[in-house]
């Protein structure tokens, strides 16, 4: 279902995310040194364009989910709220004679997301250009009501959606001007039920330290098989050419409107065969959905299961598309 052909949705909605977080490093090796320790191609990644990626560890178990934008002095990196210190930490450990300076700048901004089939509409009346050849991840800086803005195209709610960046002492100043415009704040259970319906999953809740690069079910947005070593490269590459892992990430269509909890068993003919990670009730999809991890052999589209004695069928993800 396409959340524009949703009469029930929400024209433009204004999530408060400033609790991401966001690290940037600066210096003439950042390129060159970020390539040795993410899983995508930092070094052939334009200015003004960004990319999701992994972070991991030598043995490849996930140690973040990041987005990663070049800018033209420095590289960003967008994560989960509280993952600044362990992602600083980690790249820092491995700074040796590289000319690069990492810091948290979490704290010194306010981050808005601005998502609806008019998000792009508004955001271009605020800024006075016009952002219909944006793609995905594209950035840049704008004046937005006179402050110095960030912008990034980020439609990771399977809805039209923008990152809006900036000091966090211009916040008054940005919410006043976008409630001018028609935008409303929104609660953040609605963002975390939007992000299951686009089957993004998050850091801390879907992915943890356990998880290996390919049980996300994202290879081609994840992944980059040509760019040459980093830490965590060989398992990756043993694991394509073996060719599975033992799990999946997928989803589930409860028949029902009732919401499995986190960590309930997603079952077979009495076996366990799998694990939900992330639920909620999505009037979109007209029942209640799940993000869970099916084991190989019951990941295919289509499969009958059970959660919690309600029938459930797998499903490929996202649950809905912009």
């Amino acid at each position: 279902m396409s959340a524009a052909n949703d009469p029930g949705q929400p024209e433009a909605l204004l999530f408060d995310v400033s609790t991401r977080t966001e690290v940037e490093l600066r210096g003439g090796d950042r390129a060159s040194f970020l390539h040795n320790f993410c899983t995508q191609d930092i070094l052939g990644l334009p200015v003004g364009q960004g990319c999701e990626a992994l972070i991991l560890n030598v043995q490849a178990r996930i140690l973040a989910y990041v987005r990663i934008f070049a800018r033209q002095e420095s590289l960003w990196i967008d994560s989960e709220p509280g993952l600044g210190p362990k992602i600083v930490q980690h790249l820092d450990r491995h700074l040796v004679m590289e000319q690069v300076s990492i810091f948290d700048s979490t704290r010194e901004l306010t981050q808005f997301h601005l998502a609806g089939p008019r998000a792009r509409g508004i955001l271009e009346q605020a800024l006075g250009m016009d952002l219909s050849g944006w793609k995905p991840l594209q950035h840049g800086d704008h004046q937005l009501f006179d402050v110095r803005c960030q912008v990034r195209r980020n439609d990771y709610l399977s809805l039209p959606g923008f990152d809006l960046l900036f000091a966090a002492t211009r916040n008054r100043t940005v919410m006043e001007g976008l409630e001018s415009l028609g935008v409303r704040g929104a609660e953040m259970d609605l963002f975390h039920r939007l992000r299951i319906e686009a089957g993004t999953p998050a850091y801390g809740i879907d992915i943890d330290e356990s998880n290996l690069p390919q049980e996300l079910n994202r290879d081609g947005r994840l992944l980059s098989y040509t760019k040459g070593c980093y830490l965590g490269q060989e398992p990756v590459v043993r694991i394509r050419d073996l060719g599975h892992v033992n799990r999946k990430l997928l989803g589930l269509k409860l028949d029902g409107p009732e919401v499995p909890a986190a960590g309930s068993k997603v079952m077979q003919g009495g076996k366990e065969v799998g694990q939900v990670t992330s639920a909620a009730f999505s009037p979109r999809v007209g029942s209640a959905i799940a993000l869970a991890y099916l084991r190989r052999g019951y990941d295919q589209v289509g499969t009958s299961v059970q959660v919690d004695g309600q029938s459930a069928q797998v499903t490929s993800l996202p649950f809905v598309t912009p």
